[in-house]
């Protein structure tokens, strides 16, 4: 038997369909292929033969093209926080477990003087000045123990041998043995606190002391001289003791800011009577509300009391009774009230006085603000005050706030815990 050709077939993916050879020419035809003989070799039909159709193929289709898609969209996410960490002003880099750079911006270059390059051949220790060497290592090193956050402040010596203070952000991920941190330069910051930590020594030295001396010699004319002083003299004198008292207060008040700042505003708190601390502050006001024709109403018990720093609730009192004063016409009363809640008691100063904008409820107790821009040039304060006041207050754990209406005056009220622990 000859097997040099076999019988032609069609493979229809499922089945084997024997063909004659008029059925595989016109199959061949239909498939657009020529043969030279009339025998049809049964692998050239098996290799024209249609693939069979996939059935997940669309499936894949859109799993491949959703996959190109985030492929791009990450790829161009990297870019854009490429573009980012190249054009921060900060540096922004990677050191490893050694403490050796392993990426950096290009800030390095206007900050440190080294090309990030350059930058990579060192340690972060290498750049710090020798005294706090030892320091830096510890913060960088525990943060990989801790796997947290850290900030710290430290000098670093520049390429050109200049030194910068500068602030550290740092983010340990001990999984990738990593530090990731960004650098900031601090230096004109820590000018401007050097400059104004020698303002307030010079006003707490330069001025405090010969205001002081000022004040007693003009008391001491005011005694020695008295019904032999001419009117003018007198008059003269006065201005002169008030000018000293209002400088007095405003050196005060900016010795009393910078320990708020240093977190350095000593407390004392102790349970106290809120009528005592009331009547404190009244006493020293008394000269003030009596030269103005203006009376004091108290609505307090005997028997309240609270948990506070007696002389610092003294010095809000007397702040805010003596606002009251100098927004009061003559001849009005100021009402000091005192409620008692469950864990707390609220002060009240209510005056009679022009009111508060609502616009600036809130803005009154900011640093150096006024209700309107001639107070502080008619002699009304500084804008220290009511700062210091919130400051107090908040340290006690209680708030402070003010209510108003332009026909019946306005509301200054601070509330204070009841006793200690609350």
């Amino acid at each position: 038997m000859n097997n040099s050709t076999a019988t032609p077939y069609f493979f229809d993916g499922t089945n084997r369909i024997a063909l004659d050879k008029e059925e595989s020419k016109r199959l061949l035809e239909r498939l657009d292929i020529k043969s030279s003989n009339s025998a049809i070799n049964a692998q050239t039909l098996v290799a024209a033969r249609p693939a069979p159709k996939n059935p997940w193929r669309p499936e894949l289709s859109f799993i491949d093209q959703s996959l190109r898609k985030m492929c791009e969209a990450l790829g161009l996410f990297k870019k854009k926080e490429r573009a980012i960490v190249e054009n921060a002003a900060d540096l922004i880099c990677s050191l490893d477990r050694n403490l050796r750079f392993t990426d950096a911006n290009a800030a390095s270059t206007k900050l440190l003087g080294y090309y990030p390059e350059m930058l990579m051949l060192k340690s972060a220790v290498d750049l710090v000045i020798d005294e706090e060497k030892d320091q830096v290592r510890n913060h960088l090193q525990s943060a990989f123990s801790t796997a947290g956050r850290s900030h710290f402040e430290s000098t670093l010596r520049k390429s050109n041998g200049e030194l910068i203070s500068v602030s550290w952000s740092v983010s340990a991920v001990p999984k990738e043995n990593a530090i990731y941190a960004v650098v900031q330069d601090i230096t004109h910051r820590k000018q401007i606190e050097q400059v104004k930590r020698d303002f307030l020594a010079m006003v707490s030295h330069d001025l405090r002391a010969p205001l002081g001396n000022i004040q007693l010699v003009l008391s001491l004319i005011e005694a020695d001289g008295g019904e032999a002083l001419s009117q003018p003299c007198k008059r003269s004198l006065s201005i002169a003791k008030d000018n000293a008292l209002r400088l007095m207060a405003l050196v005060n008040n900016l010795l009393d800011i910078e320990r708020i700042d240093a977190g350095a505003l000593a407390m004392v708190p102790e349970q106290a009577s809120v009528k005592k601390a009331i009547n404190r502050a009244i006493d020293a006001l008394a000269a003030m509300y009596n030269q103005r024709g203006i009376y004091i109403v108290e609505d307090v018990d005997e028997t309240q009391s609270a948990y506070f720093d007696e002389e610092r609730i003294v010095q809000v009192l007397i702040n805010l009774l003596s606002n009251s004063l100098k927004f009061s016409p003559p001849q009005t009363a100021i009402r000091v009230k005192v409620e008692t809640g469950f864990d707390s008691i609220t002060v009240k100063v209510i005056d009679q006085g022009r009111g508060i904008p609502a616009d600036k409820l809130n803005s009154i107790f900011e640093r150096f603000s006024q209700v309107e821009a001639g107070d502080s040039r008619q002699g009304q304060g500084a804008g220290l005050g009511l700062t210091i006041c919130k400051a107090i207050i908040e340290s006690h754990g209680g708030k402070i706030g003010a209510a108003s209406n332009a026909a019946d005056g306005s509301t200054f009220w601070f509330t204070l815990p009841r006793s200690t622990g609350l």
